[in-house]
């Protein structure tokens, strides 16, 4: 019997509406088995061993955030904690800090999933998600044990709670809990929160949005409150003016007594260093950041602020620009830490992508008439910025590129490092940067040229076009083919290693297990603490966990160590006391543990390690017994 025709379209009809979910159910799958391979090719950098040590201590006791002569709680305890249970739940090492990672990232796209279907539909939806397998830069920093995967996972359900119609009256308040829940992860999403509790009081008015905001500041305080006045001292004062500080100085009854020192690191990078990392963040999130650049150019200024249908749009590019904007100010202001900054992103940026389809859907609707010139402007320089960005990589190819002569157009007898040096002038060190720059200058004027074919095509077969969005679509197409390239997201944007990094460090770590007697005090110092996480037996010295970052030149020992830091005068007393040494031979050297009269005889070099990144020799341990 013939199935009849409409329960033949009815069964269609199904099928294509819940083809979306079905993709990105396979989506999400093959983002877990990318990243499940990633984890154990990342190089490992310090912040996740201080995480998930750190974290654990807090969780089984061991010590207590903020607590004196303890390791250093540079960030709210609970991003310590959230990461550290994986040493509880799936036992000690890197790879369970970098499977709870996973696992977090997955539950953060089911909230992108969501939050983009709830204002642009299913189609959208997997769109956003497939920008994240396509996007190995991404896959990487969210498959680390650090905390850009928990912040995203909460500013996510925060919008997904936040934005959007027919909401149900509980929702708003789990919106701005979870907003504030980013500033008990990290202290630098502080200005998230503010931005939430502004956009709350702008869609519901003073007398609903205040109850709103209030509940926000409460879950701060409160939270805050457990750990008070260290927690205010440690994480907040560094972060917030002068009037704030002293205000809160009369809630605080200790007050810091001692010599803190002199940090011994002190980078000091150049103006073209900090232009280079920010066009770093260019190439790992350029789909975002050109979608949030081209909001404010193609919806005038009057219409994003005052037209209720764009208060969305308007929100999420000020949020995404504004944070991008302190991050990187803050990240230049505090050198140590400027190319830290393209991480700083990953913080935020499900941000940017809810904001791609919903400027999509609306693209130039009421498009300014500056507005293609600016862009262009915008385009090349971008392009400029990340030939930059790339200048270690295509540097060296463009200065050996032989100048056209008269006898043949692709095989000069001259190099054009040498034609510019001999003709021009220009030495090698300042081509090493123009080259690049222009190459990148080059390129988005071939964009421009394209976007204007494109345009006059549209035109010819009478499918009228703005060029501004031929430009845009242009180069957002592009941007989608590169992603998974080495020029934006490529996986050779961030440091992977060929051998297997969580299986190197397990080896290392029953090497040093075997060789140190269980219990023993062991002091360390000169590479990534990533050993230690396999050292579950053993005291160390917590403050040492954190390397060079907090280790100061001078100041009052006691008052040093009390307060989460170090210097030499401690360090000598350290290694007399301990029972073992891990140390680089760099700094043994620098140390002269061997051949420092003041420790002559004794310690015993017992054994060496391999490298614990398999990516370089650098990072090798000898392992020194203290035989007195």
């Amino acid at each position: 019997m013939p199935i009849p025709k409409q329960i033949t379209k009815t069964i269609k009809e199904g099928l294509i509406d819940q083809l979306p979910i079905i993709l990105s159910i396979l989506v999400i799958i093959l983002y877990m088995i990318q990243a499940s391979g990633y984890i154990h090719h990342i190089q490992p950098v310090m912040d996740e061993s201080t995480y998930l040590l750190k974290g654990k201590w807090f969780i089984d006791g061991t010590y207590q955030p903020f607590q004196e002569y303890g390791p250093l709680t540079n960030k709210p305890p609970l991003s310590f904690m959230a990461l550290g249970i994986s040493q509880i739940m799936f036992g000690s090492g890197l790879e369970s800090g970098r499977i709870l990672a996973i696992i977090f990232s997955v539950v953060m796209l089911t909230g992108l999933w969501l939050t983009v279907n709830r204002l642009s539909g299913k189609w959208w939806a997997l769109f956003s998600i497939v920008l994240f397998v396509i996007s190995p830069a991404w896959i990487i920093y969210y498959s680390r044990a650090m905390t850009q995967v928990i912040s995203s996972l909460l500013v996510v359900w925060s919008l997904y709670f936040l934005l959007g119609e027919k909401k149900k009256n509980w929702e708003p308040y789990v919106g701005v809990i979870l907003a504030a829940m980013t500033t008990l992860i990290r202290q630098n999403m502080l200005p998230f929160f503010g931005l939430v509790i502004l956009y709350i009081l702008w869609m519901e008015g003073i007398k609903k949005g205040r109850k709103l905001a209030l509940t926000g500041i409460l879950v701060i305080i409160l939270s805050n409150a457990v750990y008070w006045p260290r927690i205010y001292m440690t994480i907040w004062e560094p972060q917030l003016p002068g009037i704030i500080n002293s205000l809160a100085h009369s809630f605080i009854t200790i007050e810091p007594i001692g010599e803190l020192g002199l940090p011994a690191l002190n980078k000091n990078f150049l103006l073209l260093d900090e232009i280079q990392v920010l066009f770093d963040a260019f190439r790992f999130f350029f789909l975002p950041i050109i979608a949030t650049i081209a909001t404010f150019i193609v919806v005038p200024p009057k219409t994003l602020l005052f037209n209720k249908k764009y208060r969305n749009m308007a929100f999420l590019a000020v949020t995404f620009a504004g944070l991008t904007a302190i991050h990187f100010l803050a990240s230049a202001s505090q050198n140590n830490f400027l190319y830290s900054f393209p991480a700083y992103l990953a913080f935020y940026l499900p941000v940017g992508i809810i904001l791609i389809p919903i400027l999509i859907n609306t693209f130039c609707a009421r498009c300014l008439r500056t507005s293609p010139t600016v862009f262009a402007g915008i385009v090349i320089m971008i392009l400029a910025g990340i030939g930059l960005s790339l200048r270690q990589g295509i540097a060296p190819l463009l200065m050996k590129l032989h100048v056209p002569s008269s006898t043949s157009i692709f095989h000069g007898r001259y190099e054009l490092w040498d034609v510019l040096l001999a003709r021009f002038g220009i030495p090698v060190s300042i081509q090493n940067y123009l080259l690049p720059v222009v190459a990148g200058a080059l390129t988005g004027l071939m964009i421009l040229a394209v976007a204007g074919i494109v345009w006059m095509i549209l035109r010819k077969i009478e499918k009228p076009t703005y060029y501004l969005n031929a430009l845009f679509f242009s180069l957002f197409f592009l941007g989608l083919i590169l992603s998974p390239s080495f020029i934006l997201a490529g996986k050779g944007s961030i440091g992977v290693c060929e051998n297997d990094v969580l299986e190197r460090n397990e080896r290392i770590g029953k090497k040093l297990k075997s060789a140190l007697t269980p219990g023993a005090l062991v002091y360390w110092e000169g590479n990534i603490p990533t050993p230690l996480l396999y050292l579950t037996d053993y005291k160390f010295y917590p403050v040492q966990l954190n390397m060079q970052f907090n280790y100061l030149i001078g100041g009052d020992p006691d008052y040093l160590e009390r307060n989460g830091y170090w210097n030499n005068e401690l360090a000598q007393r350290w290694i007399k006391e301990a029972d073992y040494l891990l140390l680089s031979p760099e700094i043994a050297e620098d140390r002269g543990i061997q051949s420092d009269m003041e420790y002559q005889g004794m310690f015993s070099l017992q054994e060496k390690t391999e490298s614990v990144n398999p990516c370089s020799d650098s990072t090798i341990l000898l392992i020194f017994k203290n035989i007195n």
